[in-house]
Formats: structure tokens, sequence, C-alpha cells
């Protein structure tokens, strides 16, 4: 094998080993870009409708309490719309239920009560979600730093 074809062939093999860590680093680079927009859409959307319906149990005495009704019912709606975690879906239909109940109620103690009840199913769907959001982001992590661990080997290789 003359210098000639030697250095063609190292020259391959340094194009081909670079090409290779680019290809990794876009492949890793992707599933973390996946894994950051799990984390924010699924999950952050939940937490919203939640402070929404908080919001609206809040409201002062001076808001119609058909526009406080329409609020937490749209929010329900549309939490019950957002399953994305397992164990979300019964804690929505009892959020539902809750409601429903909670609508029908005269009695300001009662009320009161069902107020306490509902937030306490808030509170179990936005703990179940920031869980979640815990675990995704570790996974995130993890795929970050086994892609600094490929992709360094790969480039102190190619040098």
């Amino acid at each position: 094998m003359n210098i000639k074809n030697k250095l063609r062939l190292g020259i391959g093999f340094l194009f081909l080993m670079a090409l290779i860590s680019s290809g990794l680093a876009d492949y890793y680079l992707t599933r973390l870009s996946n894994d950051s927009k799990a984390i924010l859409k699924d999950n952050y959307r939940t937490l919203v409708y939640a402070k929404n319906i908080e919001q609206a149990l809040d409201y002062p005495k001076t808001v119609a309490t058909a526009t406080k009704m329409q609020t937490i019912d749209k929010n329900i709606y549309q939490e019950e719309h957002n399953i994305t975690e397992p164990g979300e879906g019964p804690l929505a239909d009892s959020l539902r239920s809750a409601f429903e109940t909670y609508k029908r109620l005269s009695d300001p103690q009662a009320i009161s009560e069902q107020s306490v009840k509902i937030r306490g199913l808030l509170y179990k769907i936005i703990q179940l979600n920031m869980t979640a959001i815990e675990h995704k982001n570790s996974v995130a992590a993890g795929t970050a730093d086994g892609a600094i661990i490929i992709v360094s080997l790969i480039g102190s290789l190619c040098f």
C-alpha cells in the first residue's frame, strides 16, 4: 500500500468518524428537544387549568356566580381533555363530580366545605403533574449526560 492510498484511507476514516459524531450529536439533540417539549406541553397546561380553577374559587362576591361557575366548568372541561399522566383521569372525574355538587349547594358552610374538597383534588392533580415534570426532567438530564459522553468519546477518537 503506497502513501497515497494510506492518506486516502486515513482521511476517509476521519471523515467517517466526523460524520458519525455529527449524526450522534444530531440524534441526541433531537431527543433532548423532544424530552423538553414533552415536559412543557403535557403538564404545563394542567397546572394552568388548576390555577384558573383556584382563582375562580377565590373570586370576590362582587363577581357574578354565573361567571365563576363558567370559568370553573371551562377549565375542568379542558383538564378532562388534557389527561397526560396515569391516575390523572380518575382525579379529573372526581373534580367534575365535586364541582357538580358544588354548583347545587346554597348553604355557605356546605359551599366552603365543598370548596376545600375541590382544592384538595386540585392539589393532587398539581402534585401528580409536578412529579411527572420532575421525572421527565431527570430523563432529559440523563439523555444529556449520555449524549455528552458518547459525542465526547467519538470526538476524542477523531482527534
